[in-house]
């Protein structure tokens, strides 16, 4: 069965190939449902200037892998997708890149592996947003299953997926496969079968008509030639009104690309669609076909020369939308009428908990009803809120921002029950936005997080979560400059191991907050003997770990039995990081500590 199916996949991909349309000048490329591009073609464009696409493990910003971990979907054909032992849905292995396209050694992701013809964004609960040339009828989605998490999580070492990540197409709900060239919108927005939301989480949208300014910087994040999700941040709108409904940028695209989400750099929301890629006149770019030493041929990329040539055309998601809102009853979320699900805390929406992971909630507190009068800001009786909902087992640092909202969004946490007198942390305005942030230890229990509005104002918001563990004390240290710190781990709680070292031996943090201005940089901590630290007497492990990544700095017996951690690429933007002390084997004590941070 396997094997038959295998064979089906090899066939659809070269079936596809017949079926690619040039939607624009020479180049926009429509790729078909049963396959990709059997080969390299002239006049295909690749890369403008130098190739930015990065892994999503390794990209810098929080915000881009949250949208690229919860809310980037793969357009994969039903021959990709098999069973497993329990009949549970599994991805098929497709052909490498480097085989597929007879690449020369070195070229950029060879070894990967191709699944998707095209890319989607989740937009909804169940809403899936893409373009209309990948997805144009019913009958292709019958064919089709949306999948997430498709990315690598280190070096080499693909995401395991699980059922819950392949989900099939249940039905077009607008559609509109438009001709670029005249202006006219190319879009399709897909029913999944069943709810995702509580696995995945839907990106926050652009709903406004403007357009973006030019020289704006927009990022991308799919699946290039069908290979696992690329995060490219270096392109800038070079045209903000192509052909009415479509703007040119210099992002670096592919066949597979199509259906992208495109985010503006301002709010981090979906702003447009990429639906293809256009030359200049003369410009002829491709992989293109180089002599072997031994004999015959293998291609390698062409990259082009210049900021303007080869660019990425993405479509504004706003004729999307109003196709969409013709019908307001199809996504409150997006449509913005009715009270949203989460309006009352019985109906608090479910969080995870997950460690070292930013998650992004978005919605509107437009329609919604006042519950809970915060103890911050400029209270207002009148303001509406919305609530979510976690529980913990074991004490966590958490950490939430509003960041990026479209008013002043307030944020308020509350233990155990939803009442204006439990409300245990509460924020209106941080790092000079106006909008909330909290960082906050955190026992076990339940909690519900509020969302209002500054003074009673209301609209769409954005939520930012971390989360990390925690140990019986958490102490704030502020984000910048050099301090010693002492503590103590004697008659601490032992809730985990360092990477590097350690055993069952108690820690203890130390925590800062960053705020979305924060250009990343490099965190020192030492316990070696200096003219402020006095040596412990114990043998010490340190390690670090930052709330929207989960790279895990970790140093033992730099200086004997203590420890001199580095930590060079602390990650951009807002969030929260943490400094452990351990001790190795069974190691305890008083200690004190060096930390240098610093940030370009």
């Amino acid at each position: 069965m396997t094997q038959h199916r295998n064979n089906r996949a090899r066939e659809s991909l070269a079936r596809g190939g017949r079926r690619l349309a040039a939607l624009m000048v020479a180049s926009l490329c429509a790729c078909a449902p049963d396959g990709l591009d059997p080969a390299p073609r002239g006049g295909q464009p690749l890369i403008s200037e130098n190739d930015d696409r990065k892994e999503v493990f390794e990209h810098e910003s929080a915000w881009m892998r949250s949208y690229a971990e919860q809310a980037t979907v793969a357009l994969v054909d039903e021959s990709f997708i098999g069973s497993d032992a329990d009949g549970l849905p599994t991805l098929l292995d497709g052909p490498t890149l480097g085989e597929f396209l007879n690449l020369c050694p070195g070229e950029r992701f060879a070894e990967q592996r191709r699944h998707a013809f095209c890319s989607g964004t989740l937009i909804d609960d169940n809403l899936v947003l893409t373009s209309g040339h990948c997805v144009p009828d019913a009958a292709t989605c019958a064919r089709t299953h949306f999948v997430f998490n498709d990315h690598y999580i280190a070096p080499g070492v693909r995401r395991p997926l699980s059922y819950t990540d392949i989900i099939p197409c249940r039905e077009v709900v607008v559609m509109q496969a438009g001709d670029p060239d005249l202006g006219e919108p190319d879009f399709a927005i897909l029913r999944t079968a069943g709810r995702v939301t509580g696995w995945h989480q839907p990106a926050p949208v652009r709903r406004e008509a403007g357009l973006l300014d030019p020289g704006q910087h927009v990022k991308v994040v799919g699946f290039p030639y069908g290979i696992p999700a690329k995060i490219d941040m270096e392109g800038s709108v070079v045209n903000n009104s192509h052909r009415t409904n479509y703007f040119v940028s210099s992002l670096d695209t592919f066949v597979g690309n199509a259906g992208s989400g495109v985010y503006e750099s301002d709010g981090y929301t979906l702003a447009g669609i990429h639906v293809g890629r256009t030359l200049l006149p003369g410009e002829n770019l491709d992989y293109h076909p180089v002599a072997r030493p031994g004999g015959g041929t293998c291609n390698t990329a062409t990259v082009c020369s210049t900021p303007l040539c080869g660019t990425s055309v993405s479509m504004y998601v706003r004729p999307a939308l109003d196709a969409l809102c013709a019908d307001p009853s199809r996504s409150q979320r997006l449509c913005g009428t009715g009270a949203p699900p989460n309006d009352a805390c019985a109906s608090a929406t479910g969080l995870f908990t997950w460690l070292s992971r930013q998650q992004t909630f978005s919605g509107f507190t437009t329609a919604a009803e006042h519950s809970i009068t915060p103890s911050c800001g400029r209270r207002m009786a009148a303001a509406p809120d919305v609530f979510y909902r976690f529980e913990l087992t074991n004490p966590l640092l958490f950490y939430a921002d509003a960041f990026t909202s479209d008013y002043p969004a307030m944020l308020f946490l509350m233990k155990d029950t939803c009442a204006a007198s439990a409300i245990v942390a509460c924020n209106a305005g941080a790092c000079g936005t106006g909008q909330g942030q909290i960082t906050r230890r955190l026992d076990p229990g339940t909690y519900f997080l509020g969302v209002s509005g500054n003074g009673g104002t209301r609209g769409r918001y954005n939520v930012h979560l971390q989360f990390l563990p925690a140990t019986d004390t958490a102490v704030a240290i502020p984000s910048s400059g050099t301090r010693t710190v002492t503590g103590t781990t004697a008659g601490a709680t032992n809730y985990r191991d360092a990477t590097c070292g350690g055993g069952n031996s108690p820690e203890t943090m130390f925590y800062f907050t960053t705020c979305p201005d924060y250009r990343g940089g490099t965190l020192r901590a030492s316990t070696c003997n200096t003219a402020t630290v006095t040596r412990a007497t114990w043998d010490t492990v340190l390690y670090a770990r930052q709330g929207n990544s989960p790279t895990e700095f970790c140093n033992d017996n730099a200086c004997g039995l203590q420890s001199l951690l580095p930590a060079s690429r602390l990650s951009p933007g807002s969030g929260v990081r943490a400094i452990y002390v351990d001790g190795a084997e069974t190691g305890e004590g008083p200690f004190s500590m060096l930390v240098s941070l610093s940030s370009p």
